[in-house]
Formats: C-alpha cells, sequence, structure tokens
C-alpha cells in the first residue's frame, strides 16, 4: 500500500476528536499498539507490531517525496513474535528502537487520522492519505497549515522530544 503522512504535534486531542467527529469521521481502533522497529544497510524498515491480539509485520520502503513522509508498505500476519525477530536478526536487519502508544483512529472515505499518545510525548496526529493533495486538503480542514507539520519516523519524533 502507497501511503503519504505528515504529524501535527502537540494538539488538542478534545478538539481534534470533536472536529473529525463533526465531520462524520469514522471511529476504527482505540488500542495499545507496541511496535519493535529494525533496519538494514539499505534503509529499509520492518516494523513488528502487537495490536488487537494479533502480530503483524510490516515492510517500509521510502519514496522520495520532499514535503511529507511517504513509503510503501507490505504488511503480513505472523504467529511466532519472538521467533520472528530472531529470524530478522539473521537476515541482515538490525533493531533500531522500541515504541508503545496509545492510538485513537478515525477513517473518513480513503484518510486516515491517527492520534497517538506516547509516554513523555505530547499528543499528536498523523493524517494518511494516497495523495500528497488530500494530505494537504485534510491538514487544512483541521484548521492547520503543513508549516505545522513534521515528516518524523517514529525514532526521529523521539529524538525530538530528547528521549533518546
Amino acid at each position: 500500500m502507497h501511503e503519504i503522512e505528515v504529524k501535527i504535534l502537540e494538539i488538542d486531542k478534545d478538539f481534534i476528536i470533536q472536529k473529525l467527529e463533526s465531520m462524520w469521521a469514522k471511529l476504527t481502533f482505540c488500542w495499545e499498539i507496541e511496535n519493535e522497529f529494525y533496519q538494514n544497510n539499505d534503509w529499509k524498515r520492518i516494523r513488528l507490531r502487537k495490536m488487537w491480539g494479533k502480530n503483524i509485520m510490516t515492510l517500509k520502503t521510502k519514496i522520495e517525496n520532499e514535503n511529507m513522509k511517504a513509503s510503501n508498505e507490505y504488511e503480513v500476519e505472523f504467529l511466532e513474535y519472538e521467533t520472528f525477530k530472531i529470524i530478522l536478526e539473521n537476515v541482515w536487519f538490525k533493531f533500531s528502537i522500541k515504541t508503545n502508544k496509545q492510538r485513537i483512529s478515525y477513517h473518513l472515505w480513503e484518510i486516515a487520522f491517527d492520534i497517538d499518545d506516547f509516554p513523555g510525548i505530547p499528543t499528536f496526529i498523523e493524517v494518511e492519505a494516497q495523495t500528497t493533495k488530500n494530505v494537504i486538503k485534510w491538514v487544512e480542514l483541521l484548521w492547520y497549515t503543513m508549516d505545522d507539520t513534521k515528516t518524523f519516523w517514529e525514532r526521529e519524533l523521539k529524538e525530538y522530544y530528547n528521549l533518546i
């Protein structure tokens, strides 16, 4: 799946939820997520995720985009979490970072709005769409501008807040 996204940091969560619900966005997820990230020498990233009692592996390959974070994502569910970690570490992927977060997700048409709470990081929202144009449109409909956005990966977000 092709995804383009930006983050808006330090949001008023209640205001954003009210705004999304007033636009008839559908609440699709409210759960804790555990992520472990692995990276190889070619900067390909694999995310192992535990959520809803499932294990999900996602391969992320970066797509060049000047103003937004863009990547292709390929996902698969798997059973043996610890075994899968060992396999990754033995096929040239190195552990990068582990994160836990509370996520509230809304969807409206093909736009995803993920509100995340990380320990030590103010609440933020990710706006994700298939096109740059749609990301810009929905950032503005939330009453922000693209100047308010960041394109951080999770590690960069933790670095921004001096957590690593």
